[in-house]
């Protein structure tokens, strides 16, 4: 349910400003259960579509989540991170483009690349 509801612009300003990046990471890390992390990992992947939340995402460790997700090898899993940073990745290179962002790709940063490269 939260994924479908991460879809929407106006729930995702909602559920970043009620703390629901941290709550998606802590969830992230601490499950287990295949379904659970899809869920999680399709939320995290709708919000990284949003070009205002991606500071957000950063602080408040949501691509690292995303990222540390791939511990569970489920494909469908997978493919909702793969989802996740491409979106990140999108918002990333309009905001370089616009002159918005000038620091080096935050997914570098977080780790993405070697994820990137080995999947």
């Amino acid at each position: 349910a939260i994924a479908n509801l991460a879809m929407n612009e106006i729930n995702q300003e909602l559920i970043m400003s009620q703390g629901g990046i941290r709550l998606l990471a802590r969830t992230a890390n601490e499950a287990e259960d295949p379904q659970t992390l899809r869920m999680v990992a399709g939320a995290l992947a709708n919000l990284c579509g949003n070009d205002k939340l991606q500071v957000k995402l950063e602080e408040e460790d949501g691509i690292r989540a995303l990222l540390g997700m791939v511990r569970s090898r489920n494909s469908d899993v997978l493919a909702q991170i793969a989802r996740g940073v491409a979106n990140f990745a999108k918002c990333e290179s309009r905001g370089f483009a616009q002159g918005h962002k000038r620091n080096r790709s935050s997914l570098i940063d977080d780790g993405a690349l070697p994820w990137i490269v080995a999947n």
